[in-house]
């Protein structure tokens, strides 16, 4: 399940990534980008631990 839905979330980022990186500057986005990962990891952590 978590599989799927973190292949889904890279395809949604390479697409992003695509049509971003002809408008901003990479490491933004790839900040923007590991952020969003950090705060869905601490989602799904806190998700199994309860």
């Amino acid at each position: 399940h978590y599989l799927k839905l973190i292949t889904n979330m890279l395809k949604n980022f390479k697409n992003v990534t695509n049509f971003l990186s002809k408008n901003y500057k990479l490491q933004l986005m790839y900040n923007c980008f590991f952020n969003f990962l950090n705060s869905k990891q601490d989602k799904l952590n806190d998700d199994i631990e309860n």
